[in-house]
């Protein structure tokens, strides 16, 4: 793991963003291949946290 990765997973850890860390790799791969703006892929990524928030409040 690079340590951009691990300085990721910490912020996320801190945050309580989960989710982030377990889908992060999948949606920068599919930005990269499908030249995603940043904004789409922060968009990608914060709805997968998002979701992951509601089923915690289920």
């Amino acid at each position: 793991m690079s340590l951009q990765m691990e300085r990721i997973e910490c912020y996320c850890e801190r945050l309580n963003l989960s989710r982030i860390p377990e889908v992060l790799d999948a949606v920068a791969e599919e930005a990269s291949s499908s030249e995603l703006s940043y904004t789409d892929f922060l968009e990608k990524i914060l709805g997968e946290a998002s979701r992951a928030a509601d089923e915690r409040m289920r």
